[in-house]
């Protein structure tokens, strides 16, 4: 029984044999070349569920001309069931609510009070004492707050619920095909798959994202509100910061 590196060491033996190189194969089967290679290396359950990795090796077993039914047995052996319906198009952007304090919540109450009086009196009439009372009530009540505030600056908040994300740069993709591809937001991997065809993906990060792409002919690039459209083809690597995007050696300025 063969391990998940010798299939690999079978499959490029086999395609160097024959000359052919990953771009060669990707033209004839659509097979990316991360893939490709991942396949080569022993490395493909790094890259894609199991179920995806099933499919590619067999496709690339029957271009090759290998024996499918001792490969795939050999595959099954190593690489057991794990997570057969594996989600990958999920977002792993923290996102952290900061409680309301005590202090918030009585400005909200404070706040509508006012609205509620200043309405009642403004529809009666006759009710000079009572506006006054309140009017007084609600200047102290302001004033205690704004004493509050002062001696507590850090406390002061424009929402009661404040959301503490500041993004310094936002990648939205658009695709015309099938595309797989990694995605690394500030050296944190938050994707590796397939994006279905005709999707749109959004991802946010303080400092960088960096992409592995097999098809990016089919990617349309908006970076920071910027509409960038298709910037290039082919399997590719990407850098992205807040003042450039880096595919290859090719550099393109926000």
């Amino acid at each position: 029984m063969r391990n998940i590196k010798e299939i690999g060491e079978a499959l490029k033996n086999k395609r160097l044999k024959k000359g052919l190189t990953f771009d060669d194969i990707y033209k004839k089967t659509r097979i990316y070349p991360g893939i490709i290679k991942s396949l080569e290396e022993g490395k493909i359950e790094e890259s894609v569920s199991r179920i995806y990795a099933k499919g590619f090796l067999k496709k690339y077993i029957e271009f090759l001309g290998l024996n499918k039914d001792e490969i795939l047995k050999d595959f099954d052996r190593a690489f057991p069931k794990k997570e057969e319906n594996k989600i990958y198009a999920e977002n792993l952007q923290d996102t952290k609510i900061e409680k309301p304090n005590l202090f918030n919540i009585i400005l909200g109450i404070i706040a509508v009070l006012v609205v509620v009086i200043f309405t009642f009196v403004s529809v009666s009439k006759g009710v000079s004492k009572i506006n006054s009372f309140f009017t007084a009530k609600t200047e102290k009540s302001a004033l205690l707050a704004l004493s509050k505030i002062k001696d507590k600056p850090q406390e002061v908040k424009t929402n009661i619920f404040v959301k503490k994300e500041s993004y310094g740069i936002e990648l939205i993709l658009k695709n015309k095909a099938e595309v797989w591809m990694s995605v690394k937001t500030d050296d944190k991997i938050v994707f590796k798959g397939t994006l279905a065809r005709s999707s749109t993906e959004k991802w946010n990060a303080g400092n960088s994202i960096e992409l592995r792409v097999g098809k990016l002919e089919a990617l349309d690039f908006t970076v920071n509100g910027k509409n960038l459209g298709v910037i290039g083809s082919g399997a590719e690597n990407i850098y992205i910061d807040k003042t450039k995007i880096k595919v290859g050696d090719k550099v393109i300025n926000l």
